[in-house]
Parts: structure tokens; sequence; C-alpha cells
């Protein structure tokens, strides 16, 4: 929500439908305009470079083959744009993923969203 609140274009995806549904009432709560639809990271339902920057926040790192995520949010992200993963708080998972991603060259995600959102 910060990205929309500071005027980008943001699009919400999770497989969850009881997740968007949240997500949906919390940004029609804060007024903002957030495009979110049900979908799976191993295969976005989006066109080869339609992100500037691409972003997931604890959610890929629980997808079953983790380099397909890594892939798909690569391909939807533009030549150049901003790619980077959170996963604060499940270290069991954390470093297994993190070597995973790595070579997809990744940000990490709260710096990036430092940098982004001043």
């Amino acid at each position: 929500m910060p990205a929309a609140a500071s005027g980008a274009a943001v699009t919400g995806v999770d497989l969850a439908p009881n997740l968007i549904a949240t997500a949906r009432e919390r940004a029609k709560e804060s007024g903002m305009d957030i495009r979110y639809q049900v979908g799976d990271v191993e295969n976005l339902d989006f066109g080869d470079a339609d992100f500037g920057t691409v972003t997931s926040s604890v959610g890929a790192i629980f997808a079953p083959d983790q380099k397909a995520a890594a892939r798909e949010m690569t391909r939807v992200c533009q030549p150049g744009g901003r790619r980077a993963i959170s996963s604060e708080g499940v270290r069991q998972v954390t470093e297994p993923a993190w070597v995973t991603v790595q070579p997809f060259r990744f940000d990490p995600l709260i710096p990036t969203l430092m940098r982004l959102f001043r």
C-alpha cells in the first residue's frame, strides 16, 4: 500500500482468494486504487516486461518451485527494472530461498522500498 499511496500503479497477486479479498477491503477502506487478483507466482498472468518494479513480501518463498517463481518475477519485470524479495521471520525457509533466487539478482526488499518511496 505505501507504493499506491505515493501514486504508483500497483497490482497485487496471491494464490489465496481470501487474502485477495482482505487486501481489496483494506485498499478500499484506505481509498487506494490497487488492482488485486488471484494468481500463481510460478505462472503469472502478465506479459513480458509488464512492470517496472516487482516485489514479493514473504509470499514467493513458499512457492513449491522457487526457481520458477524467480523466473516469472524476472520475466514480468522490465529490463533495468527493480526486483526485490523479502522473507523476514521465516529463517528456516529464508536461507534456502535466498540461495535459490540470488542468481536472478533480486534486491533485498526493505532497502529497495526505502529508495523507491522516499
